[in-house]
């Protein structure tokens, strides 16, 4: 009987053997590779659009308020955590929509003449806070590879 020969040539030729069929599901796993950079892109964006609706909602003053015609009471946005905002960006990349469920800080300033406000005012509280509860929709566009909030509007729920 013969032994068999474990030499560097009939290594080499095994392991050849073994990677063929890796080899052959190559061009597969490229064409794999350009669909997950894409979805890769796409969530990279999604999370920027999300980074900038918080940033909106946390600089959003008075004045920004007016400017987007959001009311003129509005002291703060934030996030309701008990919902998930919503992203919508189509494949012509550029403009985005972002719809989340957010707690709407509102102040109710005390200026009347009744009675009630006379005392309140006196008592040194010229405003009130409230919180509702709205939906909120933001439409972005990216300038530069940032995004930005071009309008922002409540929607009716």
């Amino acid at each position: 009987m013969s032994k068999p020969s474990t030499d560097r040539r009939n290594f080499l030729k095994a392991g050849a053997l073994a990677a063929t069929p890796v080899a052959a599901l190559a061009p597969a796993a490229a064409l794999a590779a350009d669909d997950t950079r894409e979805r890769l892109a796409r969530l990279e964006d999604e999370q920027a659009i999300r980074q900038a609706a918080r940033r909106f909602m946390r600089s959003l003053g008075v004045r920004e308020a007016r400017r987007l015609d959001l009311g003129e009471d509005i002291a703060r946005l934030s996030e309701d955590s008990a919902s998930d905002p919503l992203v919508d960006l189509p494949e012509a990349r550029g403009h985005a929509t972002y719809r989340a469920q957010v707690k709407v800080h509102r102040l109710a300033r005390h200026d009347g003449e009744t009675t009630i406000e006379k005392m309140v005012r006196f008592q040194g509280q010229p405003s009130s806070a409230h919180v509702d509860i709205s939906r909120l929709e933001l439409a972005l566009d990216q300038q530069g590879g940032e995004w930005n909030v071009t309008t922002a509007r409540f929607l009716k729920t």
